[in-house]
């Protein structure tokens, strides 16, 4: 049985082991590049526990993916093109109206759930993963959605789902 935190993630045999080698792989690099190199991992791992309606998200993605002609989609920027509108419809709900509010509060709740990833990993081993969370936190501290480092990255996770990346 795995460590478990309040928000119910824990490290099972396979988190163990993936861990273990980003470990490794971060061994050696500066700690401003840590944030960078863990982004994707945290923001991952914290998106479903943001109250973010994850499915609806998904599935407008993938409309818009379907939507844009073939010749687009293989240009060097259309992931990013992509995230870019999901992180823009992130701030809607399912009725078309801007939350600026309820946005934030999910932002603050993808903080709090990768503050307490913070804590899983380092108790469970894995500190230059746990500085990398720490150094995520720190860039979003200050940002509003949707420009927030953390909040871009989980639209990006998003965006990918949709996509053969």
């Amino acid at each position: 049985m795995g460590e478990e935190t309040r928000s119910g993630a824990e490290l099972d045999d396979t988190s163990r082991e993936a861990l273990a080698e980003l470990e490794v792989y971060l061994d050696g690099r500066g700690s401003d590049e840590l944030a960078g190199l863990v982004l994707p991992l945290a923001s991952r791992w914290v998106l479903n526990d943001t109250g973010l309606d994850v499915g609806r998200l998904r599935g407008e993605a993938d409309l818009l993916v379907k939507a844009t002609p073939l010749s687009d989609r293989i240009l060097a920027g259309y992931t990013d093109h992509v995230a870019y509108w999901v992180s823009q419809r992130m701030m809607v709900d399912e009725h078309e109206v801007e939350q600026p509010a309820v946005a934030a509060d999910q932002l603050r709740a993808a903080r709090v759930a990768l503050a307490q990833r913070v804590a899983l990993v380092r108790d469970a081993g894995f500190a230059l993963v746990a500085v990398g969370f720490e150094r995520v936190l720190a860039a979003s501290a200050e940002g509003r959605p949707p420009e927030d480092v953390l909040w871009t990255a989980m639209a990006q996770r998003i965006g990918e789902s949709v996509l053969d990346v």
